[in-house]
Parts: C-alpha cells; sequence; structure tokens
C-alpha cells in the first residue's frame, strides 16, 4: 500500500499493524533570545527544557502507536527499522540528525533485563545506520526505578524522574559535541528533559532531542 507500509508481513515474521507511509506531524521547541528560552510547545511538559530541540515525525496513533506497543510490550523490535524508514522520509529529521551523538534514554537494569532490550537503543542504532555521520554513545544509566509514566500526569511525569537518570561512570562529555537524546515516544518530556539534563551538568553544551512519536 505505499511505499512505507507493512514491515512485519514483508520480513515473514507474521502479521502485524503497517507502517505509515510518510511523517505526519513534526514538534519542535525553538529557542527564543539571549537566555535561550524555551517556547512552550503543544505537549511539552518542561517550559524551559534543557535541550534546544525537539523533533518527533509522527503522532502517537493509529499504526504508529500500535507498532511502538508491538516493540516495547510484545518482544518485536525488528519493527522499530520499519518506523525510522519512513520517518527519515522526512528531511528535516534527517537534517536535525546529522552529524550528531545518539544518547538513548537508558532503561533500569531489571526493566531492561525483563523485556529483553532497551527499545531506545535499538532505535538509536537503527538510526544510526540509516544518518551519515552520527555516533551512538549510552553515556546514560538508569540509576532509580520508576513507575510507568502512561497513566501520569504532568507534573507527576516530572517527579517520577526526578534524579532517576545519571551519567555513566565511564562517560565523557565533549562541550563541542551535540547530541541529541533519543527516545520512541515524548509526551511532557519529561523523561527527555531529564536526560538533557544529565549532560548539561556532565559538561555538553548543544543538547537536541529527538522520539518517533509525540502523544
Amino acid at each position: 500500500r505505499g511505499r512505507g507500509g507493512g514491515g512485519a508481513g514483508r520480513r515473514g515474521r507474521g502479521p502485524g499493524p503497517a507502517a505509515p507511509r510518510r511523517p505526519r506531524a513534526r514538534l519542535r521547541a525553538r529557542r527564543h533570545g539571549r537566555r535561550g528560552r524555551v517556547r512552550r510547545s503543544a505537549g511539552l511538559g518542561a517550559r524551559h527544557p534543557a535541550f534546544h530541540r525537539a523533533l518527533c515525525p509522527f503522532q502517537a496513533h493509529g499504526a504508529v502507536r500500535a507498532i511502538i506497543h508491538q516493540v516495547k510490550y510484545y518482544q518485536k523490535p525488528w519493527l522499530i527499522d520499519d518506523l525510522v524508514a519512513a520517518a527519515l522520509q522526512d528531511p528535516l529529521l534527517r537534517r536535525h540528525l546529522l552529524g550528531a551523538t545518539l544518547v538513548p534514554v537508558p532503561l533500569h537494569p531489571s526493566r531492561e533485563l525483563d523485556r529483553g532490550y532497551n527499545q531506545a537503543l535499538r532505535l538509536a542504532h537503527a538510526l544510526h545506520r540509516a544518518v551519515p555521520a552520527t555516533e551512538v554513545a549510552p553515556l546514560l544509566q538508569k540509576s532509580q526505578p520508576t513507575v510507568s509514566q502512561t497513566r501520569l500526569g504532568r507534573q507527576a511525569r516530572r517527579r517520577n524522574v526526578l534524579k532517576a537518570f545519571s551519567l555513566k561512570p565511564t562517560a565523557q562529555i565533549h562541550p563541542t559535541k551535540r547530541y541529541v537524546v533519543i527516545d520512541d515516544v515524548l509526551t511532557t518530556g519529561a523523561t527527555l528533559h531529564a536526560c538533557a539534563q544529565v549532560l548539561r551538568q556532565g559538561g555538553a553544551t548543544l543538547v537536541d532531542a529527538a522520539a518517533l512519536a509525540h502523544g
């Protein structure tokens, strides 16, 4: 049905929701003024997030939401490749990632052991394979377990991830590099903000964010 369709059936892994044909929505937080303030964007939880700009090629509805759920909860990480292929039809996303160091949002070790993989890390590697001059750097660790963000409100989400992330002991931050924090979904921006904040505290000066979907 179109250039970006049904990845699961095509690979012989059984039926699954069709991948979207093209990116449908984009979220950007633009920096204004000398103080680097960030305008509140739809759904962005922090009025002054620690990242400069965030891009999301999809809304988290319909087929996109179904595919992300298959990845996270039904042991189908290969579907990330289908979403990435569709998402990167957007030249703005390609430019946003070009030349960046991709930093996946970490899972707590117990959650990653239970799931078998970290979907954000898989996503970062899929983007790295498709976008030139990028690198993947898992610089962060989730040192405190948190409850699922799914049913939490905006302020509760921020409290839930407060101090949950930290730099790995071996992490090295280079002030001249541009870092892009990678996650599957951006809802209020609380998780991406918390991760970007840790990077800035470690010495990063250029921090952006990207997620597959917003909502």
